[in-house]
């Protein structure tokens, strides 16, 4: 599986971190696939973006009701992303969409919620490929392939 990167947009020239977040949050309102649509190697994951973090330090957290100080918010933030995982199909095809983009947010190399979606990523890639080698290895108890038949 490839290692995905995360850059610190404070780090990218001003065209460039403009460029990122605009082109993100523009696929965002797209509706669907759009196979004429470029697709941009870089993945804005901040606020306001389906992917940015929720949880603001120094206000009152989402998940356990305290304020959270500076790198403190990740624990919950993997707690609410995992529920948005599970309960909200437009979150998890984001998650699925980061694919090999290198992720953009402004706190990266320090601790970043960039490295919770890359998890969540990987899981939802072996979750995928779990339920493909199913499919296919899938045999009734007289060992016929529920494929055997099938074009």
């Amino acid at each position: 599986m490839c290692d995905l990167s995360i850059i610190n947009l404070r780090h990218c020239e001003p065209v460039m971190r403009a460029n990122i977040i605009r082109e993100s949050l523009a696929d965002e309102l797209l509706d669907g696939y759009h196979p004429d649509r470029k697709r941009t190697h870089y993945l804005y994951i901040g606020r306001p973006g389906k992917l940015g973090n929720p949880i603001r330090v120094g206000s009152e957290c989402i998940v356990c009701g305290s304020k959270h100080a500076k790198g403190e918010t990740l624990p919950c933030y993997e707690v609410w992303a995992r529920n948005e995982m599970s309960t909200n199909p437009a979150f998890e095809a984001a998650v699925w969409d980061i694919g090999d983009r290198t992720l953009a947010c402004w706190c990266a190399p320090d601790k970043c919620h960039g490295e919770i979606l890359r998890k969540l990523w990987r899981e939802s890639c072996d979750k995928h490929y779990e339920s493909f080698l199913c499919e296919i290895e899938t045999t009734d108890e007289h060992g016929i392939s529920n494929l055997e038949g099938r074009v």
